[in-house]
């Protein structure tokens, strides 16, 4: 005779039920593992044209000079970055730009590369300011670290008084 009979039905269920979950948990457990994630909150620096994010350790300073806005970060494996935000930027480091996405339009989001630097340019919707992040590093560590970083730039439009920003990546697809 089957152990499991004589108990009722809703305690089999009840078993069943922990049993499924238990073995799903060590599935995610084991997919997240393998995967890397990114040290970098969603947002806590906004402007009006993206928001970004900063981790603990990392060096955030931010100037006004006239009519733009600099960030210079420092991040971890002696990466440099600077963010312009305004609406001139230096478009003669673009005009052999690639698109930030595939297929993508490199006029609306673009980006050049060498072998231990990043340019990248977005215009925002409308009127907004133009974001260029201009980012230094060289070696395999300093390349995760700014491809992390740029992975965690999302647009943002202005609402009322305040900020409306989206789950979209900008610079989900510069390599």
């Amino acid at each position: 005779m089957n152990p499991l009979s004589k108990l009722p039905k809703h305690v089999i269920g009840l078993m069943l039920s922990v049993l499924g979950n238990l073995l799903a948990a060590s599935g995610v457990a084991a997919s997240v593992q393998t995967t890397q994630p990114s040290r970098y909150p969603y947002c806590n620096v906004y402007t009006v044209t993206a928001c970004f994010g900063i981790s603990a350790g990392d060096e955030l300073r931010m100037s006004m000079p006239v009519d733009f806005t600099i960030y210079d970060l420092k991040l971890p494996n002696s990466v440099k970055a600077r963010i312009y935000l305004g609406y001139n930027p230096e478009r003669a480091i673009f005009e052999s730009a690639k698109p930030c996405e595939p297929h993508g339009d490199a006029s609306q989001c673009g980006y050049v590369t060498t072998s231990s630097s990043w340019d990248v340019l977005y215009a925002g919707e409308g009127n907004q300011p133009f974001i260029h992040v201009h980012i230094e590093g060289s070696g395999d560590e300093a390349k995760r670290t700014v491809h992390d970083f740029l992975g965690n730039f999302r647009p943002c439009v202005e609402k009322g008084a305040g900020l409306k920003c989206t789950d979209k990546r900008i610079f989900s697809g510069v390599e």
